[in-house]
């Protein structure tokens, strides 16, 4: 099937051919249930695809990485939240292309190019790149914690739903995914491996056991 074409599959129809073709199925088969939950308003073919994608990573790298992909960009955000701290991390910014555009394995090798990079992947809606190794600016996690989460003691990562100790990269994906509607942010730690997807400021994903966001975690709004 022409790579373009698999934009253009039902949700189901794109889960059925990316769990056959994809390296991590069983990863894979656990995303795909979270994201079938989600309330963003965000193509899951597309989150998927961006899913499989860092999961390539992880699978193909010896060493470990950080890496921070937003996903449903808009570029009305830009002057509010984007700065590039180093215009050769930005190696997408003219170099455009689709996440559709080529096999999942060159999408790869290309996600690739930024391991090293400090700063965030954006991806808009339509799965146009845009951006690489850009940094969000005036997140706030604090504040976020406070409106959003129960719970008002302790460091911001256990506010936040996180088990384990979390950095810049983690703090700032999560609220990331609060201020900037209708987004799904994904990041890979640098530190442990451990791959998180955030929507609306909570954790709908973690390879870490029993950190998904609950219910429970979050104060009344």
């Amino acid at each position: 099937m022409p790579l373009r074409l698999l934009k253009y599959l039902s949700p189901y129809h794109w889960m059925i051919y990316a769990l056959e073709t994809a390296q991590n199925k069983r990863e894979l088969f656990d995303i795909a249930g979270a994201l079938s939950k989600s309330t963003v308003d965000l193509k899951f073919e597309y989150k998927l695809r961006v899913a499989a994608i860092l999961l390539n990573l992880r699978r193909d790298l010896k060493k470990k990485f950080g890496m921070f992909v937003v996903f449903g960009w808009d570029d009305k955000d830009r002057e509010k939240y984007i700065d590039v701290p180093d215009a050769t991390q930005d190696i997408f910014g003219k170099r455009h292309f689709n996440i559709f555009d080529y096999s999942e394995e060159r999408i790869t090798r290309l996600f690739r190019k930024t391991v090293n990079f400090d700063g965030a992947i954006l991806i808009d809606a339509e799965g146009d790149v845009a951006d690489s190794g850009v940094v969000l600016e005036g997140l706030r996690p604090k504040l976020l914690a406070k409106r959003l989460y129960a719970k008002k003691t302790g460091d911001l990562s256990s506010r936040l739903g996180f088990h384990k100790k979390v950095h810049t990269r983690h703090l700032s994906a999560i609220t990331a995914s609060y201020n900037l509607k209708n987004t799904a942010i994904f990041t890979v730690s640098e530190e442990t491996g451990d791959f998180h997807i955030f929507e609306g400021g909570r954790i709908v994903y973690s390879t870490v056991k029993g950190e998904t966001s609950l219910v429970k975690n979050f104060a009344k709004v």
